[in-house]
């Protein structure tokens, strides 16, 4: 009976351990896929900080380090990058990550769809479970419009059949902005020097009078690197002007309060539309408009939005009136009537109205300068030069000049 028993447990004894060895050899032999998926979101802005997270995955931990190497495909205009392109998982460890980050290149102008691929695997028996890896979204900046497939049809179209390759020069794009003043404007408007000298981005898409002959910008954000300087000079006419004019008529006081000005809300913004590039390198990028007294003139046609601006229009679109100090009384207006007379704070009405085709100041020696803008693809550059003015002829003796050059895109 004992001989019986043991020989039994001989038995069981055999038959576990020929079933661990298979267990064993079978988890060697089976193959370790790796897998990538998303964690979180699969879509960003090309100017998103976070950037994607994508996780790597084994079917089981090894009792070694292993390591995967990855690669990101689809990414034609070099958008994102992986953090690292080798990910290490350790020792019985399944999961590791690794991001998708933006190269801060400001280039896309329609989303792109991009995949996170493994190359290759240290061990021989990973392999990747898909091919295809995992696909993310990256879109253009949230600052620049994505461009629609008609205006992507027609920027095919410019460069297959006139040569001009507008990716260059779309979306948000660099410009080196140099002001210059006049020899009797330096002093009291910037300090004695003669320059003043701005580094900044435009946001640049295509215009919506584009055909497939003409190529036609847009800056829809800080045209000609001057959005900043022009608030600055508009605030200095009205609500900053040092010498308190403004602040000292009786309408203007009375708008300004009716409308509630706040400096620290307000906002501005200038957009700069129908700049047209033609076959011979050269740009058109003025416009001729009415001056006060029905005479034709050129000027650079920046369209501003001024918060101040739309919210008195708004006010006299209802009918409000206001009240102005008229010395021993107070008389009622419709603010439709004062802003169609003064104008006040209107920012067409303080920037950039004089006539920049010829000379109307006559200063001795003069800062004018006839407008004229150039591009050339080769070298990467589009550059942009015009005299300009603010103030309606109450502070300056002379043009300011504007040179703004741009940096393409590679």
């Amino acid at each position: 009976m004992k001989l019986c028993k043991t020989l039994l447990a001989l038995a069981i004894a055999v038959v576990s351990l020929a079933s661990c060895s298979e267990s064993a050899d079978s988890n060697e032999q089976m193959t370790n896929y790796v897998t990538l998926s998303v964690e979180g979101e699969s879509a960003m802005t090309e100017d998103n900080e976070d950037g994607l997270v994508v996780n790597v995955s084994m079917a089981y931990s090894l009792d070694h380090d292993a390591s995967v190497q990855l690669a990101l495909t689809g990414d034609e205009k070099e958008a994102v990058k992986l953090d690292k392109n080798t990910v290490t998982l350790p020792a019985g460890k399944k999961t590791a990550s690794v991001k998708v980050v933006s190269n801060k290149a400001n280039v896309l102008l329609a989303q792109e769809v991009v995949n996170v691929v493994v190359t290759s695997c240290s061990d021989a028996n990973m392999k990747a479970l898909d091919a295809k890896g995992v696909a993310l979204t990256i879109k253009p900046n949230a600052a620049v419009p994505e461009l629609t497939a008609e205006q992507l049809a027609l920027i095919k179209g410019y460069k297959d059949n006139l040569g001009i390759d507008l990716t260059k020069v779309l979306g948000i794009v660099d410009v080196n902005t140099t002001v210059t003043f006049g020899n009797d404007d330096k002093e009291g408007e910037n300090g004695g020097n003669d320059t003043r000298v701005f580094n900044g981005k435009s946001v640049i898409t295509l215009s919506e009078n584009a055909t497939a002959e003409k190529p036609v910008l847009k800056m829809i954000a800080n045209p000609m690197g001057m959005e900043s300087f022009m608030y600055e000079k508009l605030l200095r006419c009205t609500t900053e002007e040092p010498d308190g004019y403004f602040d000292g008529d009786p309408v203007n006081v009375a708008l300004k309060a009716a409308v509630n000005y706040n400096k620290s809300t307000e906002t501005f913004s200038v957009v700069l539309d129908n700049i047209t590039l033609n076959n011979d390198g050269t740009l058109n990028f003025t416009a001729v408009t009415k001056d006060n007294s029905d005479e034709d003139i050129t000027i650079v046609p920046f369209v501003y939005t001024y918060s101040v601006w739309t919210r008195l229009n708004s006010m006299a679109n209802a009918g409000d009136v206001v009240n102005v100090n008229e010395g021993a009384t107070d008389v009622e207006y419709s603010i439709k009537d004062l802003i169609e007379q003064y104008g006040t704070f209107n920012p067409a009405k303080y920037l950039g109205n004089s006539d920049i085709a010829s000379d109307a100041y006559g200063a001795t020696p003069s800062n004018f300068v006839s407008p004229s803008a150039s591009y050339d693809f080769n070298n990467n550059t589009m550059s942009f030069e015009f005299s300009w003015d603010y103030g309606n002829g109450s502070y300056l003796y002379d043009y300011v000049r504007i040179k703004a050059n741009y940096t393409m895109h590679k």
